[in-house]
């Protein structure tokens, strides 16, 4: 373990780095849009639940061309706040977004 700035940089048993507490984590978000990741991964340190996007640098060798979707992961613990806090922001966003049919715009 090494620290880098305020985080702590743990290795997995599959070697694969990310910043947590030691606990197991679990995929929240799967995507090959890094706008969208960025997004959500935002929206969660908002509420302070710590994150790592996964498979960054693997989608990266693959020439991006989305065969390898990124995974943003969070710790087992925060991981039900973390998908309620995607799905309540998602909705907001398409209720937003969405047509007004009763205007007679459509």
């Amino acid at each position: 373990m090494r620290r880098i700035g305020q985080q702590r940089l743990l290795t997995s048993h599959a070697g694969v780095s990310g910043t947590e507490t030691g606990r197991a984590m679990k995929v929240i978000l799967k995507s090959n849009d890094p706008v969208e990741l960025s997004w959500a991964q935002a929206l969660i340190a908002a509420e302070s639940i710590p994150s790592v996007v996964f498979d960054t640098h693997t989608a990266i060798v693959e020439g991006s061309i989305g065969a390898i979707p990124r995974r943003l992961m969070v710790g087992d613990d925060d991981a039900q706040r973390a998908e309620a806090l995607l799905a309540e922001a998602r909705a907001a966003l398409d209720a937003e977004n969405a047509p007004d049919l009763g205007n007679g715009d459509a």
